[in-house]
């Protein structure tokens, strides 16, 4: 996977969880060191299914919209922290909404970064306000 970081500004402390999906979901998500701004490679095994999440420690973060699948043999690109262009919901994340009971729940992501297929979120950043209303 050719990766792309593309923060506005160098500072802050960048992660990426990149997981493959196992049939018993038990593993721990490790947040691995990433730049905030800057490219490099990624090797992954091939046709397995993969859920990839990135943020800046304090300002934000990004979560795949779906399950993602990388064929064998092939280049696939990636770019976190593009402008952010809209809100909008995904399956992965758990982001749908639902009802129990008496109660709707409608959990509504902030943004997402423009053509990435990402969903964002600003916990723990309090320069942000992010809410809805009816």
């Amino acid at each position: 996977m050719d990766v792309s970081f593309r923060n506005y500004r160098r500072e802050g402390q960048a992660y990426e969880f990149l997981k493959t999906m196992s049939a018993d979901w038990d593993d721990v998500w490790v947040p691995l060191p990433a730049p905030t701004q800057g490219h490099r490679t990624d090797w992954v095994a091939g046709d397995s299914d993969w859920l990839d999440a990135a943020g800046i420690y304090g300002e934000t973060g990004q979560l795949s919209m779906d399950v993602l699948h990388y064929p064998a043999g092939t280049t696939s690109k990636v770019s976190w922290f593009g402008p952010i262009q809209r809100p909008r919901m995904s399956a992965a994340g758990g982001n749908q909404p639902g009802r129990y009971l008496d109660t709707m729940l409608v959990p509504a992501p902030g943004w997402g970064d423009s053509g990435a297929g990402h969903v964002g979120d600003a916990y723990a950043n309090f320069d942000v306000n992010d809410r809805e209303t009816l």
